[in-house]
């Protein structure tokens, strides 16, 4: 009698066991189909490669608190992004701007965060245990807790599984433009008094950038490699600065003075060089904040042959106590580079479609007999030289010269020219880039028609004069 007593005992209780499993486990099921939640960052937002964040999780039971406060804090980076603060931690965005991706790929991520998924991987509770719990209603909790999520780990897994593309990935059809990093002045003059005396051409000298001191110093090394690999994660490969500046100097391209006889910077030399499309200052200064330090942070894009801006960062990243310089770095702009890299793309885009805006000048040598107004035969009409020369600009460049025109000299401000244009001698057909003195080269190429000889000066990648009259 006592053993039937008991196995009927027993069973009940295991009845009663797996059935309330059961509804726990209903609930369970309940909070992470609902996702009610908050997050924010939890005072300065973390350090290394990992958010510190505080989530605010609405539940039906608080015994679920730990569990779903993990999916909550995962599902949050991913779909929803965190809410800044005021003590140094900005808002970031979500890994994905796909307001339909749950659902697109609801099989996967069910499995991603069922108990024991692929989510718990990069997310752990420092304390352990609720900071806050408090009953809203008879039948709901407001729960606070502390969560760490590993965001650069996170990425790379959904990345892996193809949920989320690459950072920044454009369609491969897309052109990407050349860029190159290099220090800002106010870093290379200000902070590390890298500056060195130049002549103005006013008879006086001028305190200017030592770009040469400021480019291989050892801090902007680790800034320039940190930065580098996050342009090359998002697949754009940086020019490597060391690496021209050794090449100048191989060749001995770098001189006095420039073509003009004004004096160029080093950076303008590696620019002629290098013909980055976009170049990129970097400014950064490392803040005690005791026991922690915290970065600030300036990126600066702008167009190598305009001098517009086309794209800015800045801003200030997590505090820490150990990380270095170029983790700090990391850090700080990681949030930022996806819409950093996405603007000045969106304006080299549409460069690629409009034409890149150059300025062109047409001078008359003194050796040369006439000027542009002097006529020339083109299937017997006569034509002066001004206006066939404003027919070859409207033939061969991406929008109409307007031109300011003297019998001696032609400007032609912002006019566009073309990205690229295939070298009939490059058997491949690959497309090279078009800068303001290689299209005057095809004028050049032109006027030879009429028995006009010229040479053309460039002036940067973005001005460039090409001399009627000058002998070979």
């Amino acid at each position: 009698m006592k053993k039937i007593f008991f196995f009927t005992f027993l069973f009940s209780f295991v009845s009663m066991t797996m059935a309330q499993s059961g509804r726990d486990q209903k609930k369970a099921n309940i909070a992470t189909e609902e996702w009610r939640y908050e997050l924010s960052c939890k005072g300065t937002g973390g350090s290394d490669n990992s958010y510190l964040i505080d989530v605010v999780s609405y539940l039906r039971d608080d015994r679920l608190a730990i569990n779903q406060s993990k999916k909550n804090a995962v599902h949050g980076i991913i779909f929803k992004g965190v809410f800044g603060n005021s003590v140094g931690c900005q808002t970031k965005p979500a890994l994905t701007k796909n307001a339909n991706l749950f659902e697109e790929k609801r099989e996967y991520f069910d499995a991603f965060f069922a108990d024991g998924g692929t989510f718990s991987k990069f997310v752990i509770l420092p304390t352990g245990r609720p900071d806050k719990v408090d009953q809203v209603t008879k039948t709901e909790y407001r729960v606070n807790m502390t969560a760490q999520v590993n965001v650069i780990g996170l990425r790379e897994q959904l990345e892996t599984d193809g949920i989320i593309e690459k950072f920044a990935k454009v369609d491969k059809s897309v052109t990407k433009p050349r860029i190159i990093i290099y220090p800002s002045d106010a870093w290379a003059m200000n902070d590390k008094g890298y500056t060195k005396k130049t002549d103005n051409q006013n008879g006086g000298l001028t305190n200017t950038p030592d770009y040469e001191k400021a480019i291989l110093d050892e801090d902007f090394m680790v800034a320039s490699g940190s930065l580098s690999k996050l342009f090359l994660k998002r697949d754009y490969p940086p020019v490597d600065l060391k690496a021209e500046v050794d090449k100048i100097n191989e060749e001995k391209l770098i001189s006095k003075f420039s073509d003009d006889e004004r004096q160029t910077s080093l950076i303008d030399q590696i620019i002629n060089v290098a013909k980055p499309d976009i170049k990129i200052s970097v400014y950064w200064k490392v803040n005690s904040k005791p026991p922690n330090f915290q970065l600030y942070y300036q990126l600066k894009a702008v167009d190598s042959y305009t001098a517009d801006v086309v794209s800015t960062a800045d801003g200030f990243g997590p505090e820490s106590r150990s990380a270095s310089i170029g983790e700090l770095i990391e850090q700080s702009v990681n949030d930022k580079m996806d819409d950093f890299i996405n603007t000045f793309q969106t304006y080299f885009n549409k460069m690629e479609d409009e034409g890149r805006k150059v300025q062109l000048e047409v001078a008359v040598s003194a050796s040369f007999t006439g000027n542009l107004d002097k006529e020339y035969k083109i299937e017997g009409d006569s034509y002066p030289l001004k206006e066939i020369i404003s027919a070859w600009m409207t033939e061969n460049a991406k929008s109409e010269p307007n031109a300011v025109v003297t019998k001696n000299k032609m400007v032609l401000k912002d006019i566009r020219i073309p990205l690229t244009k295939v070298n009939k001698l490059v058997k491949s057909g690959k497309p090279s880039a078009v800068n303001a003195a290689s299209f005057l080269e095809d004028l050049k190429k032109y006027l030879k028609k009429f028995e006009i000889n010229s040479t053309v000066e460039s002036r940067g990648l973005g001005l460039a004069t090409i001399i009627i009259g000058t002998s070979e």
